[in-house]
């Protein structure tokens, strides 16, 4: 069971503070499959503080470098995308067929 009980955040991991992390379980079966952390709205908060500072910089990067970047992130999506599948079908309580 891997254990997220910190978030990425504005370039770095942050331990989500005072937080018992959620379960994640298989609605089909009950069975825990992960953890998820249980972000309190301040953390939140941090989050999109980050994201708004953070978008200034982005939307003046050049078009070119920022498809690039995108087409790098739907490259590791495909190169996972059984992995990740078969987490959101867990999720959902069904099977891939």
């Amino acid at each position: 069971m891997l254990d997220y009980e910190t978030i990425y955040v504005n370039g770095q991991w942050e331990i989500v503070p005072d937080s018992k992390p959620l379960a994640v379980t298989d609605p089909a079966t009950g069975e825990a499959v992960g953890s998820a952390p249980n972000c309190s709205g301040a953390v939140v908060d941090l989050a999109v503080a980050a994201a708004r500072h953070a978008f200034p910089s982005w939307s003046n990067t050049d078009r070119a470098e920022r498809r690039d970047l995108l087409v790098r992130l739907v490259t590791l999506l495909r190169d996972d995308a059984e992995n990740l599948a078969q987490i959101i079908h867990r999720e959902m309580g069904s099977t891939i067929e």
